[in-house]
Parts: C-alpha cells; sequence; structure tokens
C-alpha cells in the first residue's frame, strides 16, 4: 500500500510522481527545464552524496549548494540558467552563493530546497508538514469592489498612504467603470503549479508591451478580463506549495498593478486606485518588497503628475523603505528621484537637489543584473525625464530642456514614453521663449501620439498648447493649433 506521505509531486507542477520516477520534476516539467535551462532536470543515483554537496549541505550555507548543485550537473549550469528555476535572475544567484553570511529566511530556504529537490534528511531545517496551500486559509484575496483591504500591524498608516494613493489617482473627469465581479469558476480547486505562474507572467508581459506601444485603452478591457476571470479565481480557490506561493502572488500583484495603470491611463480613476490598492496587498500578503516599492513609487509618480507634491513625497519615502528592504539599487533610485519631483513641485528647491543627487548615486552604484524584469524601463533616459520635470517645476527650463533631450535616447518599444518626453521637452522650449523649436517637438509628440490610446498622452500635448498660449498670434503655434484639430480623438475613442 502506498500512504499519502509516500507519494512525491512534481517540484514544478504539483502532480504526483510515478513511483519509478526519483527525479524532482515530472517528464514533461522536466522537458520543459531541458528546453528552458539547457540541462535535464534528471538527476542521477547517489548524486547528493557525492562529497562536494555532502560538505556544501553540511556548512548550513545554501549558497554553497547551490555553487555545488550547478557544477556537479553534466554539462554544468551556469548562475543564469539555475536563477530560470529558482525565480531569481542570475545577480541574485551569484549573490546568493558569494555571501560570507548564509541565508536564514526559511520560506526561501524551504522554497529553493523544494524545486531542487534536495532529500529533507540532508536538510539543517524543517520543511513544511503540509506543503499545500490555499489562499482563503491565510486571508482574503480583495477584489475590485473593496476600498479597505489592509492587514496587520501597520494598519493605519498604509491607510494613510493608500488615501494618498487614492487622490493621486484623479486624471480626468471621465468617471470610473462599473466593475464586473471576478469570474466565477465552477469546477474544483486544482493544484496550480510553475506553469501557471509562467502563463501569467508571460501575458502579462504582451500586455505591457501593448500598453507601452499603444497606450492603457489598446488592451486594458483585455488584461482586466483575464485578471478577474482566471487570475483571482486561482488565487482564492487553487491550491499550491509553498515554494509555488511567493511567485503565484508576485506574478498576480504583476499583473493587476498593469491593470491600474492602464485604467489610470484612460481616465478610470476609481478603478485605477482600486487595482493598485489591491496589488499592494497581494505584495504584502508575501512580503515581496521589491514590486511594493514599485507599486508605491508608480503611486507616487501619479500624485506628482496631478500636482499632489506633499503626497508624491510620502508615497516616494514608503516605497524607499520596501526598496531598502529589497536591496534592489536601481529600484532605490527610482524612489528617490520620484521624492525629488514631489519636493519640485513643493517648490523646495534645496530638498529637491538633494534627493536628485541621492537618486543619481543609488543609479550608479546598482547592479541592474539583479533588476526584475517588470524594471527594465528604468535607465538612463527614464531617469532624465525626471530630472526634466524636476528642473521644469522649479522653473530652471534651461537645465530641464538639457536633460529632456537626453530622455529621447530611450529604448525602442515605448511609444507612449517618447510622446511623454516630446510633449516635456516641448513645454520646456516654451519656457525659453523657442517658440518655433517648442511647436516643432510638440508636433512630433501630436503625431506620434495621435494612435495612441491614452488620456494622459492627451495631458501632456495639453500641457504644451498651454505653455504656448502667449504666442497664440505666431505662424508656429497657428500650425500647431491646426495639426492638433487635424489629429485630435474624441475621448470616447480612447476606452
Amino acid at each position: 500500500m502506498v500512504h499519502a506521505s509516500d507519494v512525491r509531486h512534481c517540484a514544478r507542477c504539483g502532480n504526483a510522481l510515478a513511483r519509478d520516477n526519483q527525479a524532482v520534476l515530472c517528464s514533461p516539467c522536466a522537458r520543459a527545464a531541458q528546453d528552458s535551462a539547457g540541462p535535464s532536470a534528471q538527476l542521477p543515483e547517489g548524486f547528493w552524496q557525492r562529497r562536494r554537496l555532502a560538505a556544501a549541505l553540511e556548512s548550513r550555507h545554501f549558497g554553497r549548494v547551490l555553487v555545488a548543485y550547478r557544477t556537479e550537473q553534466e554539462p554544468p549550469l551556469t548562475q543564469a540558467m539555475l536563477g530560470r528555476v529558482l525565480g531569481l535572475t542570475q545577480g541574485q544567484v551569484s549573490r546568493v552563493e558569494r555571501s560570507p553570511e548564509p541565508v536564514r529566511d526559511l520560506a526561501r530556504l524551504e522554497r529553493w530546497a523544494t524545486v531542487l529537490g534536495v532529500p529533507p534528511s540532508l536538510l539543517w531545517f524543517q520543511l513544511a508538514e503540509h506543503p499545500l496551500d490555499t489562499f482563503d486559509q491565510t486571508t482574503t484575496v480583495p477584489t475590485l469592489g473593496e476600498t479597505e483591504v489592509m492587514t496587520g500591524g501597520d494598519d493605519v498608516r498604509r491607510r494613510n498612504l493608500l488615501k494618498l494613493a487614492g487622490g493621486a489617482m484623479v486624471v480626468a473627469p471621465l468617471g470610473a467603470m462599473g466593475e464586473r465581479p471576478a469570474g466565477d469558476v465552477g469546477a474544483e480547486s486544482r493544484l496550480v503549479g510553475w506553469a501557471d505562474v509562467e502563463t501569467i507572467r508571460e501575458l502579462t508581459k504582451t500586455y505591457r508591451g501593448l500598453d507601452n506601444r499603444f497606450g492603457g485603452g489598446h488592451a486594458r478591457s483585455i488584461a482586466e478580463r483575464y485578471l478577474n476571470d482566471d487570475v483571482l479565481p486561482v488565487l482564492k480557490r487553487g491550491r499550491y506549495r509553498s515554494a509555488v506561493k511567493r511567485s503565484l502572488f508576485g506574478a498576480a500583484a504583476e499583473l493587476t498593478q498593469l491593470a491600474g495603470w492602464m485604467a489610470a491611463d484612460v481616465g478610470e480613476n476609481q478603478s485605477a486606485s482600486r487595482l493598485m490598492k489591491q496589488s499592494l496587498e497581494l505584495c504584502r500578503v508575501v512580503e515581496n518588497h521589491a514590486l511594493a516599492a514599485e507599486i508605491l513609487a508608480g503611486m507616487s509618480h501619479q500624485a506628482a503628475f496631478v500636482g499632489l507634491g506633499r503626497n508624491a513625497v510620502l508615497l516616494a519615502q514608503e516605497a524607499g523603505g520596501e526598496a531598502a528592504l529589497s536591496g534592489i539599487g536601481s529600484l532605490a533610485a527610482e524612489c528617490s528621484v520620484m521624492e525629488a519631483h514631489g519636493y519640485a513641485i513643493q517648490l523646495d528647491g534645496p530638498a529637491t537637489m538633494r534627493a536628485l543627487t541621492e537618486a543619481e548615486r543609488q543609479f550608479t552604484a546598482a547592479h541592474r543584473g539583479d533588476d526584475p524584469t517588470w524594471l527594465a524601463y528604468f535607465d538612463e533616459a527614464y531617469m532624465a525625464a525626471k530630472f526634466a520635470h524636476c528642473f521644469r517645476a522649479l522653473g530652471r527650463s534651461r537645465e530641464g530642456a538639457n536633460f529632456a533631450e537626453r530622455s529621447l535616447q530611450m529604448s525602442d518599444g515605448y511609444a507612449r514614453g517618447r510622446v511623454f518626453n516630446l510633449a516635456l521637452l516641448a513645454t520646456l522650449h516654451a519656457g525659453q521663449g523657442e517658440v518655433e523649436r517648442a511647436c516643432t517637438v510638440g508636433a512630433g509628440a501630436v503625431e506620434l501620439g495621435s494612435e495612441i490610446r491614452s488620456i494622459r498622452t492627451g495631458v501632456y500635448l495639453a500641457e504644451v498648447r498651454r505653455r504656448l498660449q502667449p504666442y497664440a498670434d505666431t505662424a508656429s503655434v497657428r500650425e500647431y493649433d491646426e495639426l492638433i484639430a487635424a489629429t485630435s480623438r474624441p475621448p470616447s475613442q480612447l476606452l
């Protein structure tokens, strides 16, 4: 008779392994691992008893275990290959391996040991007795209709911050879309594995690319439908091992954050606020400090966008605290530059310059190999754009224009961001009285933005026109106005 305790499960998808399968993955997942990482997931007999692995396990330093695990493979694994299996970047694997101090976070150790298939008898810590978890056993999945989903000892502080964030989401008076309840899944709860997590991540990547190129109005309804009908029900009703839980919730939070940005981009302010709060709470559940910092930094950005400088500073400071816990230098730089923008809106020049200096220091010292994929947009061009915003708010148009020029050296695939940066440069030229240059650059923004479904794009272009208002009688501005009239789209087409 086979007892439940004798049944072994695939570390990736969670399905039961055949009795004669002594590997850590089932056959389909082993093939997938071979396709993505290169080596086979099938470990030879006696693998864990090899001298180097035994010594690494005896040292109670999981970084040494990773080194031994990689180098004892045929052929050896690279850090990047192993990182893909563990859900880490190459830089993070390197840092764990090189650190003089061993990792002591039991949740991470348990997750890594489970994924690698380390025999429990060889570990210096005990794996959880009940590896399967259901979300409902720990907390409640926040739905789109909830406005307060905070739990834990910092309730009041978090609620206050999220109230600030809610005010920051007011972009345009278009009203909020009526939300549909999360999709009803009639089937019994199923085991959720790594394949589900990768599906969410891949679709989020696709939606993010569409959003950056064509605006939030292009794919917003599809992304929200997928979130409501597929992802949230999995979190509510699915069963998953603790090794999967952190990655699953992180993927869901990333998609929810993107849906919030899409809603803000088309002026659906109440929806945007709820989604951002929901995304932040999903991060809190699994202590994903990096993504929590990114969400709070985004809220700070939106507060600055609508002129709420104090809110922007407070949210950026909260984001900075999360970024410090994550240990990601470029993320800390993002939080500092957001804080600087909040100070600039309040016309606090000294505080702005201190924050900008800190942002530059953090960005220079950052190891970009440690960055999560969703932070890829944060580069020198993005930093330059934020510097330009700060100098524009302080009335220093010439310095701002220099940075705005540099912001145009951005990566491909960010058409909406290029419209923002062109419009920013145009306003700075207008601030210096360079009307023809402002109109030329502004015209480029109008033409590029004509097919982008984004209310925020319209706000940026409207600011260019406002800055050109003193020169309304010039031929250049009249031509610019004619171009706007010929290419503008009604708000109804942006949704």
